[in-house]
């Protein structure tokens, strides 16, 4: 029981001093903005700053509808999930939806939003280092990256063998199967419009390897959801 009070203390501490920093960086933050604002109104550039922003949320919006495919529920260590749902449950049904996953450079269109298994892994997490800790986080699998912590020589090892397989078998092994592209969820966001609205069910994301996925259908019954965060409320 001691050792749980001084667990809770210290976790309290902790979230005390992140609120302070959240706080400090808020009212600078805030004070740029205004900053900001008051010199777009003086040039009047000020409503077209506000079209072009709606513009950029409604293009995120697309990220965010498909990025899980469960309801949003807040758990930790102290409040587990629904149903038994588990850490592992989440990161096999939440998704990255990058603009490309060859062109790293293109995501910064969207401030690399889609990297949305790295950031469940580490929610502080700047967005400019996201790209890099999604290639920390998976391994040639395609599963979650357990060689952070191997050894040099495992890892030299692991290179060795990359190296010595064909080009395709790489690139397929290189894939995670979290990683779902812009590009295969254009159908969906055309199509379930109107049963994202109506419908409480997300839909499914299958397997890469499944034969549906082989046709190239493997997010056609992912539905997406709204009222993940603000940008689908």
């Amino acid at each position: 029981e001691l050792k749980m009070m001084k667990e809770k203390s210290s976790s309290a501490t902790l979230t005390a001093v992140i609120t302070r920093r959240r706080h400090h960086s808020a009212m600078i933050g805030t004070t740029f903005q205004a900053a900001l604002y008051a010199c777009l109104f003086h040039y009047g550039a000020l409503v077209p700053h506000f079209v072009a922003g709606a513009l950029v949320l409604h293009f995120l919006s697309i990220h965010d509808a498909f990025q899980h495919t469960y309801e949003a529920y807040p758990m930790n260590e102290h409040t587990p999930g629904p149903n038994g749902r588990t850490a592992e449950y989440e990161e096999e049904n939440t998704y990255s939806n990058l603009l490309s996953d060859r062109f790293e450079w293109l995501n910064l269109l969207a401030l690399n939003f889609g990297y949305h298994n790295a950031h469940h892994k580490n929610s502080m997490m700047p967005w400019y280092a996201l790209p890099a800790f999604h290639k920390e986080l998976y391994s040639n699998d395609g599963s979650t990256d357990s060689s952070a912590s191997a050894s040099k020589g495992d890892k030299k090892q692991q290179q060795e063998e990359s190296k010595q397989q064909p080009q395709q078998h790489q690139d397929k092994e290189h894939t995670p199967e979290q990683l779902l592209p812009m590009r295969e969820l254009v159908y969906p966001w055309l199509m379930y419009r109107g049963r994202r609205v109506l419908q409480e069910d997300y839909g499914v994301v299958h397997p890469r390897d499944s034969q549906i996925s082989k046709e190239g259908r493997r997010a056609h019954d992912f539905v997406g959801a709204l009222g993940v965060s603000f940008l689908t409320s």
